[in-house]
Parts: C-alpha cells; structure tokens; sequence
C-alpha cells in the first residue's frame, strides 16, 4: 500500500473524511507519462562481423519517441536526432551498437558528391564492406522521404537525414545527407543531423577525396567520441 493509501486509511478510521479526502486530491491531479509503444524486431546473424558486437534484443522494442546521438569527429562534431516511430528496429540497432563501442575509432568509407550526395560511415574495417554481422528487415515510408513513383525507385532525401545503408545484410553501416539526393526508397531513415552537423557534412564534402584513395573522404572523419543521450 502506497503512503498516500495509508494516510487515508487512518483518517477514515479516526473519522476525520476531509483530511482523506485532501490526501487523496493531489494524486487525480499528477501528470500521466506517455504510454511508450513498443514492437518486436527480427535480427537474423549472418556472421564475419568487422568488430564483435552482440546483435540487439528484438523483444519490447520502443517505437516511439526519439534519442539523440552525438558524434564527435575529427572534422567536427554532429548531433543525431533519430526517430524511433519511423523505424524502430533500425534506431535500435544503431543505438545498440553505438553503446557497446562498435562505431568509436571508426571513421567513413565513402563519400560521394554527384547524384547521390552522401558520406558513408559504420564499417570497422574502413573498407565498405565490414558488417555488423547481422541483417534487419527495411522500415521504409519515413515522412521525411518523397518518391515520384509508385515503385519508389526515385524517392528524395533531404540534406541532413540519417539513413541504415544495407539493412537486409548490415544492421551497421549508415550514410547522412550532405545534400538533397535522388535515391530509391529501400532504406530506413534513422534521424536528422542538426543544422551545425549539416555544415560540418557540407564542409566534408568541398574538401573532396583523399589523394589516389577516391571515394574516402579527404577531412578527418574518424569518430572519436559516440556518446548517446
């Protein structure tokens, strides 16, 4: 029985009913929290993970609401604000893998500025085709992606939108947005970056590749620091 149940028992019993009746007054008027939505995720191993990682929990996933991600880069740090109720297993994937090390000390792989304007990050291995070991059915239909096809084979992706790069093989590797891009519409959209991570992806960009090494990117983009929350 809670303090506030016991205080109205004993006034009850003593009689005094205004005193029970202002124990239990403030209670009917105490904020509720909202009920967390959750959902059960399917992670199937594949194996020849580029770093040891425990694949993640499918049961009780949460479905709603957002955790941000900070990532701090040699060229400068991004904030991540991900999207639970746009793809849940998807955002619970990258955010078990940022909590257990796997992408801290890795950097991005590929950067692209034609077309398809993206930098992509994730892979251990630094080659662009190291796993997490594990595979995750694609959460597609996010809000922030519009495609001109029913097929969804031209769909477009703001600047500054997180997106899972290989889903159905890598529950790892991610790409972000340094400008609008035309891409077909398979992928999980995770999250935004923030307008200061945005100009530190525009920045990535300009300075181009690195000599004889194209398409890795010319800046530092080594993740220092991956902090959740």
């Amino acid at each position: 029985m809670s303090r506030a149940g016991r205080v109205v028992g004993v006034a009850a019993a003593a009689g005094a009913l205004v005193l029970g009746g202002c124990a239990a007054g403030p209670a009917n008027d105490a904020p509720t929290s909202p009920a967390v939505t959750r959902v059960t995720c399917d992670y199937t191993v594949t194996g020849g993970a580029a770093r040891v990682a425990d694949p993640p929990s499918g049961s009780q996933v949460p479905a709603s609401g957002t955790v941000t991600v900070t990532l701090v880069m040699g060229a400068g740090t991004l904030t991540l604000t991900l999207d639970r109720s746009a793809a849940p297993c998807a955002v619970h994937s990258f955010e078990s893998l940022a909590g257990q090390g796997y992408y801290t000390g890795t950097g991005c792989h590929r950067l692209t500025t034609a077309g398809i304007r993206i930098l992509q990050c994730g892979d251990p291995s630094g080659t662009g085709r190291g796993t997490s070991g594990y595979g995750l059915a694609p959460e597609t239909g996010s809000p922030l992606v519009t495609c001109s096809d029913e097929a969804r084979t031209e769909c477009h992706y703001p600047a500054g939108v997180v997106v899972l790069a290989d889903p159905e093989h890598d529950g790892g590797q991610f790409f972000m947005t340094h400008a609008e891009s035309t891409i077909d519409g398979d992928y999980p959209v995770l999250g935004t970056v923030d307008e200061a991570g945005q100009q530190v992806l525009s920045e990535i960009a300009e300075r181009g590749f690195k000599p004889d090494a194209s398409p890795a990117p010319a800046a530092d983009t080594t993740f220092k620091q991956v902090t959740l929350g």
